[in-house]
């Protein structure tokens, strides 16, 4: 009956039900990985870590030789696909290529970021240095209190 109340879902469940229907992504739960699944991360971390910073040393050798930038093509080829084929980089190849080459991809828009923002070319609006920024020192000086609260709880 459309003018009826008690009709429908909503007349079957309780208050703390339609609660939890509402915001279903609000437990508060943790979620750890197991042994293997921490090697695995640890490893594929660490290959990133490596191909980013090799891109950042090809780039910054790069603009000191006065060269043009390689592209991401280029650098693909040369830091991934070359370097897993090498006995010093060869365990490169035991993480999925993804990684590798959402890393690559991850250090160019860095660098495309970092020059659009020295020429001003950047969108948003400019911003300071994160150490100066007022909301940061909010964040220390409610700390300070926590900290001032615990030594005189002792």
């Amino acid at each position: 009956m459309p003018g009826s109340s008690d009709t429908g879902l909503g007349a079957c469940l309780t208050s703390a039900w339609r609660r939890a229907l509402r915001c279903p992504g609000r437990r508060r739960t943790r979620r750890y990985a197991v042994t293997g699944q921490q090697t695995a991360l640890a490893k594929a971390f660490e290959c990133a870590r490596v191909v980013f910073d090799d891109v950042v040393r090809v780039r910054e050798d790069a603009r000191r030789a006065g060269e043009l930038f390689p592209g991401t093509g280029e650098l693909s080829t040369r830091l991934i696909t070359e370097a897993k084929r090498t006995a010093e980089r060869s365990w490169l190849g035991e993480v999925s290529a993804v990684v590798l080459q959402q890393s690559l991809c991850d250090a160019e828009t860095a660098y495309r970021n970092f020059f659009a923002f020295l020429k001003g070319e950047r969108k948003g609006p400019k911003t300071s240095s994160p150490f100066s920024s007022p909301a940061r020192s909010a964040t220390r000086s409610r700390y300070r209190a926590v900290v001032l609260l615990e030594e005189r709880n002792r």
